[in-house]
């Protein structure tokens, strides 16, 4: 594991989920802090392993193509040195013990190749693999940067009813960096606890209570953080880690846009032999 991956974990992708996992499962794994994000086109899934080294693949064959066809195209992930640090994984609902074995034996599921079962068996099974491969790393929180996002604010009324507003310069679960000023900086004060602001991403509207945990400046500006108050409620909690995904999501897909889509015919032929 490189440096980097140590500190801040890996990036986990699920091509073609189902629906359990897209929803249960993949909320909990976010709210434990893991770094998921779904690939809905097989078409883009190299390019954007290619763009993220080192990170976690897993893969569901119960549709799409033939379990033959997802043998052959792991196989050419597992034989291109682009994609050396990837750790291969396959989760299924499906599949007998046949393709099973056609698929563990076409290549190395470092990732381990996991039954989907209830959802918290499947759970379990999925973190227990994570855990394994290091995609938490040191970090504890997934965090977003929201310069980019023109939206992304947080502002409050005074006693005297004068507002406040500020740029969110980036975000996670538990708290927010905001840029101030010269003149803001006379507005918010360490240990200060702010209630009912009023945070705004993708032009929602959330009511959170926070609290300003430290100023730090490089002389023209300063940064605050605000650090969310226990008493939020879990549904903001969860709206905030789905802005999280979405956020640096479109920073993957951004960054693999132009390049080729992966146009390859991997089918395998039912009549053909099984790849070995």
């Amino acid at each position: 594991m490189s440096n980097e991956n140590a500190i801040y974990g890996k990036k986990v992708f699920f091509l073609y989920p189902n629906y359990t996992l897209q929803t249960a499962i993949m909320e909990q794994l976010r709210t434990l802090e893991y770094e998921v994000y779904i690939i809905n086109d097989y078409k883009d899934a190299k390019n954007i392993l290619i763009k993220n080294h080192d990170s976690i693949f897993y893969l569901n064959p119960d549709g799409v193509f033939s379990p033959e066809t997802w043998a052959n195209y792991l196989k050419t992930i597992a034989e291109d040195s682009r994609f050396a640090s990837i750790s291969l994984g396959i989760i299924t609902e499906k599949l007998d013990d046949n393709y099973k074995n056609i698929l563990k034996s076409s290549v190395d599921l470092k990732a381990g190749l996991i039954t989907q079962e209830d959802p918290d068996t499947t759970l379990h099974a999925i973190i227990k693999q994570l855990d394994a491969n290091g995609a938490k790393g040191m970090r504890q929180y997934v965090r977003a940067n929201c310069l980019s996002d023109k939206t992304a604010e947080i502002f409050w009324l005074t006693d005297s009813n004068i507002m406040h507003k500020m740029k969110i310069i980036d975000i996670s679960s538990v708290g927010l960096a905001i840029s101030l000023t010269q003149k803001q900086t006379t507005m918010v004060q360490v240990n200060q606890i702010i209630p009912n602001a009023c945070l705004m991403l993708k032009a929602k509207e959330y009511r959170v209570d926070v609290k300003v945990t430290a100023i730090k400046s490089d002389g023209k500006n300063s940064i605050a953080v605000l650090m969310l108050r226990m008493d939020n409620s879990p549904q903001i909690l969860t709206a905030i880690r789905a802005y999280v995904a979405n956020t640096l999501f479109n920073n993957i897909m951004d960054s693999i846009m132009g390049l080729p889509r992966d146009n390859t015919d991997y089918v395998v032929r039912r009549s053909s032999k099984p790849v070995n």
